[in-house]
């Protein structure tokens, strides 16, 4: 039995033409900004994932609140990741080696653990995504601020 694949049309216009290159606009996967993460060893694939994730989280909610990411919003989600994964990759070296290291490696390595996770807080708070546009019900009249 032949079965051929069929894309939904997802509401456009132009059914029947071929669709563009790359993501499409209804597509997670569509391009936000290009950045790229740096690569880590094959061991730490789980790290990869946890930064990934973080990622699509803020950005995620960057497009929900302003539209899309801007360079600077796209900047910082990086640095936020990057400190994310020193933060993961400290915590791992602890773990795995923590029967041989000395007194002093071991607070050195929590130290960057401490170190990494306030810096990507840091990017975070940056971002300010705490900061949500008021609703237009609740703007006061005029245009005036509170």
């Amino acid at each position: 039995m032949s079965q051929t694949m069929t894309s939904p049309d997802n509401g456009r216009l132009d059914k029947g033409l071929p669709r563009a290159r790359g993501g499409q606009p209804d597509n997670e996967n569509s391009l936000r900004h290009g950045l790229r993460s740096s690569s880590l060893p094959k061991s730490c694939r789980h790290i990869r994932h946890r930064t990934d994730r973080l990622r699509r989280e803020l950005e995620n909610t960057i497009v929900k609140l302003r539209g899309s990411v801007s360079l600077r919003d796209a900047s910082l989600v990086q640095s936020a990741c990057r400190w994310e994964a020193h933060s993961l990759l400290a915590a791992k070296f602890l773990r795995e080696e923590f029967a041989t290291l000395s007194a002093a490696d071991k607070m050195a390595f929590s130290r960057e653990v401490a170190t990494a996770t306030e810096s990507r807080d840091r990017c975070i708070d940056k971002l300010k995504l705490d900061a949500l546009p008021r609703p237009p019900w609740l703007q006061p009249e005029g245009g005036e601020a509170c």
